[in-house]
């Protein structure tokens, strides 16, 4: 407005050259012309500062999480709205780069729960770079490391190497600001996902280097500065922590990072009761059991697949409705190859008819999933189980089940068998139960 203002004074002392009433006239017209523009301007910056304060508290709700991803969608829109508002960014730039920012948040978060994430996940990097144009760790220091903070996670949802390396990069731009001793949280947030990166990074470079560069930063997350967490940010961080030794037990010595592993997953869910999570809950539950089952390979077999067994149990009951798809089935395939190898070891009829529910359950489920993945490694478990069940049960019966499912699981196309008994072999290919 100051260039419109010296442009107006610039025409004033040329119309006041001219004698007489004309020059004076002409100098009161531009002088109400910049008064209504400062008024309009006023009005638009009064306007644009209510619509952020409503944006905010909607994007506040959404973070409490008391209104639901509306309140996010909401506050999305509002934000866009102020920022694409006629002369926004040439005469309030900061104010367009905070609703670029929190924009670009709303987006991040819709996308994280799923909600047209490949839309919203490019829209918010497309708002975080847009707002860092206009921030510096000098001028803008808090709002500079909040956007850093904001894109460093859509990257890491995002993926690839070069959108990992470069989350890696802003987290710490981010880190410059958020320190420990000043803000404890952001801090230890930031650290989480820094290690969310290292962990993802690993699959693509220097597996074992970043996987303990990973543990660090988890540890880092939970450390002493952590007061202020919520239970479920902790507990997300331990779970890392124990994800990532499992992976590393793949790569090095692993009956140490097993163990490490477990006493991880067991701190994680000691932070957060399941109502709070009922999904992740459930999630490091079942990480916990594919641990025990690992660890029954080599030592102390029954106890660990009864534990196990237990660990799907309680991801099982935890696992909202609506979240019973894939994972769900993954579960019950899990557990029926616990109760199958138990089934070796005591109880052998019992264990097998409890194998043989579990794959049925899982069965169900992967038969109404599109493009049914997985279905066919729990259709052979299915007829492993029931061959084994025919030497104790029912024998004819058994059998005939055993081979539909073999058959339909590898292809084969045998004759259907007759009810008088006659002896048939399992394809040698058919051997143990599939993880799946």
């Amino acid at each position: 407005m100051s260039g419109g203002l010296f442009a107006m004074i610039g025409e004033g002392i040329f119309y006041t050259s001219f004698p007489g009433v004309a020059g004076v006239l002409v100098l009161a017209a531009l002088g109400a012309v910049y008064a209504y523009r400062l008024r309009e301007a006023r009005k638009r910056r009064a306007a644009r500062q209510g619509a952020l304060a409503e944006a905010d508290s909607h994007l506040v709700e959404a973070t409490r999480g008391r209104g639901g991803y509306g309140a996010c969608l909401q506050a999305q829109r509002i934000y866009a709205a102020v920022a694409s508002a006629e002369g926004c960014r040439r005469e309030e730039p900061q104010t367009y780069a905070y609703a670029k920012s929190h924009e670009g948040h709303c987006s991040a978060r819709l996308a994280e729960a799923g909600r047209a994430a490949a839309v919203n996940l490019p829209r918010a990097l497309a708002c975080f770079t847009e707002a860092l144009e206009f921030y510096s760790l000098q001028a803008q220091p808090e709002e500079y490391a909040f956007t850093h903070g904001g894109m460093a996670k859509a990257l890491v949802a995002r993926g690839g190497r070069r959108g990992l390396l470069r989350a890696i990069a802003s987290l710490a731009e981010a880190l410059k600001f958020y320190t420990p001793a000043r803000y404890p949280q952001e801090y230890c947030r930031a650290q989480k996902v820094l290690a969310d990166a290292l962990v993802r990074l690993a699959a693509h470079a220097h597996m074992k280097r970043n996987l303990l560069r990973a543990v660090a930063a988890y540890r880092r997350a939970i450390g002493r500065h952590s007061t202020r967490l919520r239970p479920v940010e902790r507990s997300a961080a331990l779970s890392g922590i124990g994800q990532a030794y499992v992976t590393l037990a793949a790569i090095s010595t692993g009956r140490e990072n097993h163990a490490r592993a477990l006493a991880a997953f067991r701190a994680a869910i000691r932070a957060c009761p399941m109502h709070a999570d009922p999904v992740a809950w459930a999630d490091t539950q079942q990480r916990m059991g594919e641990v025990r089952m690992k660890v029954a390979q080599y030592q102390h077999k029954e106890k660990n697949l009864l534990s196990a067994i237990t660990a799907f149990g309680a991801a099982l009951r935890a696992m909202p409705p609506t979240r019973r798809g894939g994972t769900y089935a993954s579960v019950y395939n899990s557990l029926g190859e616990a109760f199958f190898l138990l089934s070796e070891l005591c109880d052998e009829r019992e264990n097998l008819r409890k194998a043989i529910n579990s794959y049925t359950e899982a069965f169900k489920v992967r038969s109404r999933l599109p493009g049914n993945p997985g279905l066919d490694a729990t259709r052979n478990n299915l007829g492993i189980a029931y061959w084994k069940m025919s030497g104790l049960s029912e024998r004819n019966d058994n059998l005939k089940k055993a081979f539909a499912a073999c058959r339909d699981a590898i292809g084969l196309h045998l004759p259907n068998l007759s009810p008088h008994g006659q002896r048939h072999r399992i394809p040698q290919r058919i051997k143990a139960p599939v993880p799946a």
